[in-house]
């Protein structure tokens, strides 16, 4: 995932930042998101930011078991 392409539009929610990495919760047409990123720029909530995904790296899980699809 690349943070400041031009694939997806979100809406942050929270930043968390996690040793190397941090996660971003966003929300995109009102769905609700979190990705896993490499730590780079700190991130506000209600900022707009565009991310690029790799398909190779999505994981899905279920909403209600929380397991992995």
């Amino acid at each position: 995932m690349t943070v400041g392409g031009s694939d997806a539009g979100l809406r942050v929610y929270a930043w968390e930042p996690f040793g190397k990495h941090a996660i971003i919760t966003a929300t995109l047409a009102g769905t609700m998101l979190r990705l896993k990123t490499p730590r780079l720029d700190r991130f506000e909530a209600n900022q707009e930011i565009a991310v690029g995904i790799d398909p190779e790296g999505i994981v899905l899980f279920d909403g209600n078991t929380r397991r992995a699809i």
